[in-house]
């Protein structure tokens, strides 16, 4: 009750400060959905560009020009809704800048000791994100987590994060966990630098510390290398939780933008987990688009060193492989309303027997106000998360984002 009561006032703080009124007279550095916006700072000649390549490979609307971005998660495929190539998201990049100013003269400068001068802190931006990721074999994972978003005196951009997490599982006492998080973003010439440190906080587990680190450089005017680094909690599922298991991760991730309509993108990655075991994973996806349309093929590969699913309680498969095509149609239906639907077929194997692959997923972003955006989505596919669950395992994947900007 303590952690609840705790959490409550947290979240009430967070939601004071982020709508504070006098903040709405400010309606510029809104924050995007920081998973989506990572792809529009993707290198590209130009800005269009970018945007025309996010709104299909992130599957998501985009109903606003880029603006600087404050969250910079990196791609982290170990993960339960990963196991579904279609829901990748592109590497992180550096924030678009916005033009320079005129230099004032000398005599209209405004000095950093008169009281007009900038705030050390300025608070941009609020996103409340919302996921229920349930399973045929009842694992339900819930989780609901605000983020606020501000930028430094220096320009360098900070955000601060928490939430309340629920894990499921049959048979096993549910955990619920607190996540705090706060990150910091800087661009130092060409490269992109995110550090993000936080800190687990469990109702009956001991807390657990990890950190992120990414580092992005351009390369050309039209791709994009990144390389991430991680430590943590390994929150598949209640079981991993419970029996503490721990990973790092690490590895690079390349997006390019091969024309105005053609993209690629492809990452690799390793693993070491707590328990002693060791995977490798890869992932690329090659779309086209046509008008309102787009196509894609999706190739998604996972090998761990051995599978302790029965001890550790997640998904290891020795050889677990996936690839698919995708169509997609996306269309903004009003001036305040944009949606996507998009639908995979494919093969997967995995313990050497091969099945179908399929998924379907419905997206809509509906633009509130002036400041105020709510994405919705939702997902079905049949792609294994668990080596038990056989040819009848399926996923469904419920979650939205609200948006408010300052």
């Amino acid at each position: 009750m303590n952690l609840l009561r705790y959490w409550t006032w947290l979240v009430s703080c967070l939601v004071v400060v982020g709508i504070a009124p006098s903040t709405f007279a400010s309606a510029h550095n809104f924050a995007e959905n920081p998973r989506r916006d990572r792809c529009l700072q993707a290198p590209s000649a130009q800005l269009e560009d970018r945007q025309d390549a996010c709104q299909s490979l992130s599957g998501e609307a985009v109903t606003q020009p880029a603006r600087p971005q404050l969250e910079a998660a990196p791609l982290l495929l170990a993960a339960p809704e990963n196991l579904n190539p279609g829901l990748y998201e592109p590497p992180v990049a550096p924030p678009v800048e916005s033009p320079a100013e005129t230099p004032k003269e000398p005599d209209e400068a405004i000095s950093a000791d008169t009281p007009d001068a900038a705030p050390w802190l300025d608070i941009t931006a609020l996103t409340v994100d919302f996921k229920d990721d349930t399973s045929s074999f009842d694992q339900d994972n819930r989780l609901l987590e605000p983020v606020i978003y501000g930028r430094l005196r220096n320009g360098d951009q900070v955000r601060f994060g928490t939430g309340l997490n629920q894990f499921r599982q049959p048979n096993i006492t549910p955990v619920t966990n607190i996540p705090l998080r706060l990150g910091w973003q800087r661009q130092m010439g060409e490269v992109a630098l995110d550090v993000e440190a936080n800190l687990e906080l469990f109702d009956r587990l001991p807390a657990a510390a990890g950190f992120e680190v990414n580092a992005s450089v351009p390369l050309g005017d039209r791709a994009q290398l990144s390389f991430n680094t991680a430590y943590g909690p390994y929150k598949f599922n209640a079981t991993t939780l419970e029996n503490q298991i721990t990973a790092w991760r690490y590895g690079p991730q390349l997006f390019w933008q091969i024309d105005r309509q053609t993209s690629f993108f492809s990452s690799v990655q390793w693993g070491r987990y707590s328990d002693g075991n060791r995977e490798q994973q890869s992932f690329s996806r090659l779309e086209r688009r046509w008008g309102d349309f787009s196509i894609a093929a999706n190739l998604f590969n996972w090998r761990y060193q051995e599978d302790v699913e029965a001890v550790s309680g997640y998904f290891s498969p020795v050889d677990f492989l996936v690839f698919n095509g995708e169509i997609a149609w996306q269309k903004e239906m009003f001036d305040f309303l944009r949606c996507r639907l998009a639908g995979t077929l494919g093969q997967q194997r995995s313990q050497g027997t091969w099945t179908n692959a399929y998924s379907y997923q419905s997206s809509c972003t509906v633009l509130l106000s002036e400041t105020l955006e709510l994405d919705i989505n939702y997902l079905f596919n049949n792609v294994r998360s668990q080596s038990s669950a056989g040819s009848d395992s399926s996923n469904q994947v419920i979650s939205s984002q609200l948006r408010v900007r300052f």
